[in-house]
């Protein structure tokens, strides 16, 4: 357990603070992956949105380490501060890590796309790829056919379209396009 500083300067108050700052670091990330990503828009199209995710993460990084070193050392004796900070920063690091492959998911996830552009009408089926069709249109038929087999989306009337029939999958696709327009990105105008 913690030993708090004999002076009781901060106390468990500042520990409190030190741990509620370390829980709440992706949503800091959050903020400054939003801030970078308008930025890169305007300025540096050329950079991915995976970089930009990645420079929000280590962009917070020292900040971070910094204040939770401030809130360590006002409830910690000096023994425990270092381990505590290092225990810290690897947490911090494996909570970016974690922020950075959710969006990598989401950002990659073809099917989430798909289902959006089903639901949104900018969808149009393509003939049933044939022996020397390209590795997309192949890649493109497999995911429609794994979203039937779920039950999240069904041919309409005549096979010329689709429609969304189960809802789960889709509510994770609205989820992940209000995260990419809270960051500045919209899925269904990437290409």
């Amino acid at each position: 357990m913690y030993t708090t500083t004999s002076s009781g300067v901060g106390g468990s108050g500042a520990l409190w603070l030190h741990l509620i700052l370390l829980t709440l670091s992706p949503v800091l990330i959050t903020v400054i992956h939003a801030l970078l990503a308008r930025i890169n828009s305007r300025l540096r199209p050329e950079n991915s949105n995976q970089l930009v995710c990645l420079q929000a993460v280590f962009v917070t990084l020292f900040p971070m380490m910094l204040l939770l070193l401030f809130f360590g050392s006002l409830a910690l004796d000096n023994g425990l501060l270092l381990s505590t900070v290092l225990y810290s920063v690897v947490v911090y690091l494996a909570l970016g890590y974690t922020y950075f492959h959710l969006f990598n998911m989401s950002e990659t996830a073809r099917r989430i796309r798909l289902l959006y552009e089903i639901e949104s009408g900018f969808f149009t089926v393509a003939e049933t790829p044939a022996a020397g069709a390209s590795p997309v249109q192949i890649s493109l038929a497999t995911r429609l056919e794994r979203l039937e087999g779920l039950g999240q989306i069904e041919r309409g009337t005549g096979g010329e379209s689709y429609y969304v029939k189960g809802r789960t999958i889709l509510l994770g696709a609205r989820i992940v396009r209000l995260w990419g327009l809270l960051l500045g990105i919209d899925i269904l105008t990437r290409r």
